[in-house]
């Protein structure tokens, strides 16, 4: 899944901290042993869909203890290799693979506004040097680990792996309203 690559287009995402939530939902580091990867979002849904970076999270060989990812952007000398890869503009996705777990999750970052699985704020930009406060794993509504199910309007919990698309409690009447 963290394969991708190599391209003279790049910037460079510095991250200062990165966690993962246990079952108590305290944040836990990563260990040397886990990946961070990067992906392009080809549809919007916060899901990467083309890896263009990833690294393994061995903090010892980072700058102080922060690690950076450097993120693939289309390649005018190698096209047919990186199609897809990030252009200016565009908001990359992370997952971490835990190592221990043997599984992939989706992450979050922390953006002004708060977290989301797009770096809206830290959009891709040819050299660009971004230093990302925080990704995190978080466990979602529907208690999946990196899962994307969230509150609704109707204050369900929707989409991710629930079966139930946002507003499903809504039949035009309001939340919970006979029609």
């Amino acid at each position: 899944a963290f394969q991708f690559s190599q391209s003279t287009e790049q910037a460079f995402y510095y991250i200062q901290q990165l966690n993962i939530s246990d079952l108590d939902n305290n944040q836990v580091a990563l260990s040397p042993e886990d990946w961070v990867g990067a992906f392009k979002d080809l549809d919007n849904d916060g899901k990467g869909d083309i890896c263009v970076g990833a690294r393994k999270w061995d903090t010892s060989f980072c700058n102080n203890g922060v690690c950076d990812i450097a993120l693939m952007g289309v390649d005018p000398y190698n096209p047919d290799d990186t199609e897809n890869y990030m252009e200016d503009g565009d908001a990359p996705v992370f997952m971490v693979y835990d190592q221990s777990e043997n599984t992939f999750y989706d992450a979050q970052i922390l953006n002004d506004n708060g977290y989301n699985f797009s770096a809206t704020d830290f959009t891709w930009l040819l050299n660009a040097i971004h230093v990302m406060p925080e990704l995190s794993v978080f466990y979602d509504c529907n208690q999946d680990l990196g899962g994307h199910a969230f509150i609704d309007y109707c204050d369900n919990c929707v989409e991710g792996n629930t079966e139930f698309d946002e507003g499903w409690a809504d039949i035009g009447c309001g939340c919970d309203e006979l029609a």
